[in-house]
């Protein structure tokens, strides 16, 4: 159980958060006329009924820029204010210079360390782990953690059950100091190395380029969903009950779980294996398809937004994906 009344340490905590979703909206029965699945087949398997898609002018850095303007505007910091910006993004502007250098010249942040994080789906987690160190060590005050990806320009048509998964968006939290019981409580990160890393693939960069990628040819999103499916049901619901236990935390102390929206049936079988009813966890895939490691930036936001959380409640953090990664964290607002 959480330990009520003990004294005040610092900590790092959320003061605000922000998200952006494009404008263009695509249905599964838009989605269904261009590929050989019917749109009812896409929802049972998927849990998605839409996803939102970047226009042709919007960049990774565009969409990221948006929600930390909007996480900025709620707090009443000002961009000159913040001293780092962690972007984690699996699908940056460019390979050089890093995105969050792009995002800290778009709000005008010139006093910041920017810098880029790719831990695939599990990167908010991570890089608020690493945001936490810097507030930690007295390096920063205030740390911007954004989430962004454009991942509809790495699927393909001729690769339809991945196709109709992704949706673009970010979202984010400005992150601060703080000296109550209030903040991150405690955190678990992890990675699976026995699994092939190639389950989860975009196999762009050097090897690509050099012709070196054991003759894939392909720049596109690849997973083995499948076996995603079996590793993230086997491995999370287990990782989330160890970092409880460090913590001292039971899962009745949780006010919601946000997980990563990788598919409904993954998060509908996590809670099986621990026994909660959905409920228990904020949804947001049927509205916005999987936004990789933005979907809990984006769906934290909203459970705030909305009244799903508030204030002094407790939530758990739970990401999986590209690596293979997993982070679980746990922290009061």
């Amino acid at each position: 159980m959480l330990n009520k009344g003990t004294k005040s340490i610092k900590r790092a905590r959320i003061l605000s958060t922000g998200s952006y979703l494009p404008e263009k909206v695509l249905s599964n029965a838009e989605l269904a006329e261009s590929i050989c699945l019917d749109e009812d087949w896409i929802l049972t398997r998927t849990g998605i009924k839409t996803r939102r898609i970047a226009a042709d002018n919007e960049n990774t850095s565009d969409l990221a820029a948006n929600a930390a303007l909007e996480a900025l505007s709620k707090s009443g910091i000002e961009a000159s204010e913040v001293e780092l910006i962690i972007l984690a993004t699996i699908t940056p502007d460019r390979l050089l210079p890093s995105t969050a250098s792009i995002v800290r010249e778009k709000i005008g942040a010139s006093q910041a360390l920017a810098f880029d994080l790719n831990a695939a789906c599990s990167g908010f987690i991570f890089s608020l782990n690493v945001a936490e160190q810097f507030i930690l060590a007295d390096t920063v005050k205030y740390a911007l953690v954004i989430v962004a990806d454009t991942l509809t320009r790495f699927v393909t048509h001729e690769d339809p059950k991945n196709f109709i998964l992704f949706g673009d968006g970010a979202g984010g939290a400005l992150i601060c100091p703080e000296e109550t019981n209030r903040g991150i409580k405690g955190r678990l990160l992890g990675m699976d190395t026995q699994y092939p890393a190639d389950w989860l693939t975009i196999p762009i960069g050097a090897e690509f380029m050099n012709g070196n990628s054991g003759g894939n040819n392909k720049s596109s999103f690849m997973m083995n969903g499948r076996e995603i499916f079996r590793w993230a049901v086997k491995t999370v619901p287990s990782a989330m009950l160890k970092c409880l236990e460090k913590y001292e935390t039971s899962l009745s102390d949780i006010k919601l779980i946000i997980p990563h929206q990788a598919n409904l049936r993954i998060i509908s079988a996590i809670a099986n294996e621990l026994n909660l009813p959905m409920d228990k966890f904020m949804v947001t895939i049927d509205k916005y398809g999987n936004n990789s490691a933005a979907s809990i930036p984006i769906a934290l936001d909203e459970a705030l937004e909305t009244g799903r959380l508030n204030s002094g409640d407790t939530v758990m953090l739970v990401g999986f994906g590209g690596g293979l990664a997993w982070g679980t964290m746990i922290l009061e607002l």
